[in-house]
C-alpha cells in the first residue's frame, strides 16, 4: 500500500536486544490498548503473528463480542512454528490463508471499520523488539471502505495476488487537507503510481526502505 502523503506516523526504534526480558513497552502493547477499546469489528491481515500482547488483546475483544476475522500467509503465518494464531483458532476466530507459494505480505488492522493500523511492522516479537519498523495509525473517513473491500477479497472471496481485482473504492481522496492514495500490489500498478508521485515532488523527498 502506497501513500502520496501521510500524517499521524508512529515509529518504534527497536532495541535490537536478544534478551527477551527486555521485550516490554513496545508498539504491540500500544496497539493492544487500541484493540481493548474496540466495540464492533476487527479485521487483521497478518503476514506473521506471534505477539503475546496482541494475541491476548484479540482474545479479550472476542470474549466481549467483537467480531474478529483474520487473513494470513499459509507458511509464514499459520504454518510458522512460533505463531500464536492457533490460540485464536481455539477461540473460534476464523482464519483464512492464501494457500499459494507467493506471500500474503499485508500488515493491516481495520478497527471498527474506519481506524487503520498498517505499515512495515509484522505482528511478531522479532519485528516489535529487534527490527526497525514503522506503524502508522490513521482514521480514514473514506479510505476505510477501500481497505475493507481488499480484506473481503481475501477473506470472503479467497482472491490473492494476481487473482485480486483492481476495484478498490475511493483509492484516492483528501482528508484534513492531506492527499492520500491507497494501492495494492500487484493489481494496482503500485510502482507507476509511486513514480508519478516522486516526479511531482518540487522540494523534498524522504523515504524509509529496507
Amino acid at each position: 500500500m502506497a501513500r502520496k502523503r501521510a500524517s499521524g506516523r508512529s515509529f518504534h526504534r527497536a532495541y535490537g536486544s536478544r534478551d527477551a526480558s527486555t521485550y516490554v513497552g513496545g508498539i504491540d502493547e500500544n496497539v493492544a490498548a487500541y484493540i481493548d477499546q474496540l466495540q464492533h469489528t476487527l479485521d487483521v491481515a497478518a503476514y506473521e503473528f506471534n505477539s503475546p500482547a496482541l494475541t491476548a488483546a484479540i482474545l479479550r475483544a472476542k470474549a466481549r463480542g467483537v467480531v474478529v476475522r483474520v487473513v494470513t500467509d499459509d507458511h509464514d503465518g499459520l504454518g510458522d512454528s512460533l505463531t500464536t494464531l492457533h490460540q485464536l483458532e481455539k477461540a473460534n476466530i476464523p482464519i483464512v490463508t492464501d494457500n499459494r507459494s507467493a506471500l500474503m505480505h499485508d500488515k493491516i488492522m481495520i478497527l471498527d471499520s474506519t481506524r487503520v493500523i498498517t505499515g512495515s511492522w509484522n505482528y511478531s516479537v522479532n519485528d516489535t523488539y529487534r527490527n526497525k519498523q514503522q506503524r502508522p495509525r490513521h482514521h480514514f473517513a473514506d479510505g476505510g471502505a477501500g481497505l475493507s473491500a481488499e480484506f473481503n477479497e481475501m477473506f470472503v472471496d479467497h482472491k490473492f495476488g494476481p487473482s485480486s481485482p483492481a476495484n478498490t473504492p475511493h483509492p484516492e481522496f483528501t482528508q484534513d487537507g492531506t492527499e492520500i492514495g491507497i494501492y495494492f500490489s500487484p493489481e494496482d500498478d503500485v510502482l507507476t503510481k509511486i513514480n508519478a508521485t516522486l516526479q511531482g515532488a518540487q522540494h523534498q523527498i524522504r523515504f524509509i526502505t529496507l
